[in-house]
């Protein structure tokens, strides 16, 4: 049988302690009310130009504060795509103390102009944000010029758990 909660309701974790080495409040921040499961349709945006997807509908779940959104976008066309190179997440991201909602995720892209398909990182950055944005690596920092290495037929597989507002 299934465990339904009542509108409102959610598990209450409050009277967990934890090990004597965590700090856990008993009043803020232990009740499970929140679990999702869906599809946002996947935008991506250039500092320039268009990049159009035809696969765009990653899954996403989300528990609690916790989102996880992967899948594959397939790039169908672009139109003279140059700089930054973002996508939309289907929730804002959290803000939390000492930078916690900052996190990296996984990608590769196939079939790029011409960067080696390892040269792509995925980073979800800046409280409220609604997007996380793709970079190429250049030796030792990151170059906001993922865009004009999209073509057709580029596809970006990704894998990104990121902190959310609510």
């Amino acid at each position: 049988a299934n465990l339904k909660m009542q509108d409102g309701g959610g598990i209450d974790f409050s009277n967990y302690t934890g090990p004597a080495n965590v700090a856990v409040s008993a009043s803020t921040g232990n009740l499970l009310d929140d679990y999702e499961e869906g599809e946002a349709t996947a935008i991506l945006t250039c500092g320039s130009g268009t990049v159009t997807l035809g696969n765009d509908t990653p899954p996403h779940v989300k528990i609690g504060s916790l989102c996880t959104i992967s899948g594959r976008l397939i790039v169908a066309s672009v139109s003279s795509p140059v700089g930054s190179l973002t996508m939309n997440l289907p929730f804002a991201i959290g803000s939390y103390a000492e930078d916690a909602e900052r996190t990296a995720g996984a990608v590769m892209m196939n079939n790029v102009v011409s960067n080696n398909i390892g040269d792509f990182m995925l980073s979800v950055g800046g409280a409220g944000n609604t997007y996380c944005a793709f970079y190429l690596g250049d030796a030792s920092t990151l170059v906001t010029d993922a865009s004009q290495q999209m073509q057709a037929t580029t596809s970006i597989d990704f894998c990104l758990t990121y902190r959310t507002a609510t």
